[in-house]
């Protein structure tokens, strides 16, 4: 026989307790009219322009972006070689510059030096300038410096000294929580000893090629 302290009596049996939900608090994220008040998105997109520019305004380099015009300019269809080349801009702006060190490469065509360098321009920079998105073949000059002058323009004639790059790869960066906004442009640059950037400057162009 069972106990009788294991015995339960008829209509006493055991109930499943429930625990007692607490009242749900509104959150930014709850939609409102359809629309959430919060979200991860480029919704504020001019306060990240701001993060990204003033900075570069207080503490970047004063640089000189030449455009290289594809409309304008003329390439040999066979050789792949520009023919004239036609330049917008200068557009004057400012940017982050990566320190160019100088590395020097022996070949069997003999030595060259090659200047890797970069920077970083933010989007709304180039917005307020009216020029168009960097892309490759644009020419970068930076450092308008005396102490720069002789190795850097190769003793060449130009308006002023300095460096003078490539740009060889454009990304755009900065993009707000994954979304497709970005709030500026990398762009890789390298100067090359054996090939100036500036010797464009001396390609025949066309009259109306104010560069």
């Amino acid at each position: 026989m069972e106990r009788d302290a294991e015995r339960v009596p008829h209509g006493l049996m055991p109930r499943k307790i429930t625990p007692i939900k607490p009242p749900r608090i509104p959150q930014p994220s709850d939609p409102t009219d359809g629309k959430p008040l919060f979200r991860l998105d480029a919704s504020e997109a001019f306060m990240f322009d701001l993060y990204a520019q003033e900075p570069i305004q207080i503490a970047g380099t004063d640089c000189t972006l030449f455009q290289r015009s594809r409309t304008k300019s003329t390439i040999d269809p066979y050789y792949r070689e520009p023919v004239s080349l036609v330049f917008d801009g200068p557009f004057a702006l400012r940017a982050h510059v990566e320190w160019p060190e100088e590395n020097p490469e022996a070949s069997e065509e003999g030595l060259r030096h090659v200047w890797p360098s970069a920077i970083w321009v933010p989007r709304k920079t180039i917005e307020d300038v009216r020029a168009n998105q960097p892309t490759e073949g644009d020419i970068v000059h930076f450092w308008r410096l005396p102490f720069f002058d002789k190795n850097a323009v190769q003793q060449l004639q130009t308006k002023t000294g300095g460096f003078f790059f490539d740009v060889i790869k454009v990304n755009d960066d900065g993009h707000i929580h994954d979304t497709a906004h970005f709030v500026g442009f990398r762009c890789s640059l390298k100067r090359r000893s054996n090939a100036p950037p500036e010797l464009n400057f001396n390609i025949p162009k066309p009259e109306d090629d104010a560069c």
